[in-house]
Parts: structure tokens; sequence; C-alpha cells
């Protein structure tokens, strides 16, 4: 705030009230800095349930309709948002999709950090195909609505080929490549078939495929 003072034939009295207009107006700019940031923080979070809601609304959609008859229209009415409130966080219905994929596969691979899988490849893999499993639903709706996979695939890929991959020669990105790829069909396979299996029968299934045989 910029105040222009000039001292110029003023009084004691003068000076005062010049002073103590200049601390409330400081004070009032504090208070306002302090309503703004409150402010943020309530869009912030109004944001946060805006987005909620609508991811709800998609999931509950796709439980009785296939993904491309869903239209946003339908989400803004189930979700009981605005359509601005809408497109001021997502672009479509793909983008809501896109953030509801990588939020399960955020949440499948978050063990990732915490195991090495060339250190206990069985076990890595019983947790991959557990978190998998402890979203089943979700995997449900995906498959009952006919949601493309594409992104699934591709988020997947991205996020587990580090892992397998133990240098940067051209023999082990593909070797590791081959393996990220096969276990993303496994797991798609899993899907369709209603994931008839336990998660430490198809970790033995992974094991035998990838180790087992490396040690013969």
């Amino acid at each position: 705030m910029n105040v222009n003072l000039s001292w110029n034939g003023l009084d004691k009295s003068g000076i005062f009230c010049i002073a103590m207009m200049w601390s409330f107006a400081m004070e009032k700019e504090a208070v306002n800095e302090k309503r703004i940031e409150k402010l943020k923080q309530l869009n912030m979070e109004s944001n946060h349930l805006t987005k909620e809601c609508i991811r709800t609304a998609l999931l509950a959609l796709m439980g009785t309709e296939m993904f491309d008859q869903i239209t946003v229209t339908a989400i803004i009415k189930r979700a009981g948002v605005s359509r601005g409130g809408f497109y001021r966080n997502y672009s479509s219905k793909e983008d809501v999709y896109r953030e509801i994929l990588e939020e399960l596969f955020e949440y499948l691979l978050e063990f990732v950090s915490e195991y090495k899988v060339y250190e206990n490849p069985k076990e890595w893999f019983v947790d991959y195909f557990r978190k998998i499993m402890e979203n089943k639903e979700e995997y449900k709706l995906l498959i009952k609505a006919k949601a493309p996979t594409d992104f699934m695939v591709q988020f997947d890929v991205e996020r587990l080929l580090h892992e397998f991959q133990k240098d940067e020669s051209l023999l082990e990105h593909y070797r590791a490549l081959a393996i990220v790829k096969a276990l993303i069909e496994v797991a798609l396979d899993w899907f369709y078939k209603g994931m008839q299996e336990t998660p430490e029968e198809m970790a033995e299934v992974m094991y035998q495929i990838f180790f087992e045989k490396n040690k013969s």
C-alpha cells in the first residue's frame, strides 16, 4: 500500500491522527491478506469436494451404462454440481476417467518404492495382485462399462518398467519391457475373467514364467 505523507504544517495532534490512520490501514491490509488466504483455502477445499463428487458420479453411472454413452450432462446431474464447476476441474469425461485410473494405480503401486522385485519376486507379485483385488469393485465397473484400457496400459508401463530394468543396456530394456507388458496383459485377462484365482496363485504363475525358469 502506497501512502504519501507530508509533515509540513502539522501539529502534534495532526501527526498523531496520521499515525493512527497508517496503523489502521496496515492492520486492515493484514486482515485482508488473511481473508484472501482463507478464501483460497476454502476454494481449494470446495474444488476437492467438487472433483470427488464428479468422480463418484462417473463411477456410479459406469455401473449402469456403457462409458461411450455417458455424457457430461449426466455426470453433472448425478454429481449435483454446476457445468462451470465441472469444466473448472475437467475438460471432458475422459479427463475424469484418467484421474480415476491414476488414483487406482497410485494406490496399486504405492508399495513399489518399498519393495524390490529382484529381492523377493514372489512376494512382489503377491502384493501387486493383492492390491488389484482390494480395488476389484472399481475395476469391475471399468470392465462392465467397457471403458478404454489404453490409459491403463500406458500409465502402468511407465511406473513398472524401472522396477524390472536392471541396467540401461538395450537387451535389458527389452527384457524388462517384455515382463511388464506380460504382467499388464495377465492382470487385464484376470480382470475380464472375474479374478477367480487368488493373488497368491497369480503370483506363482508369474514367478514360474519369469524367475523359476531362469534358475534351471
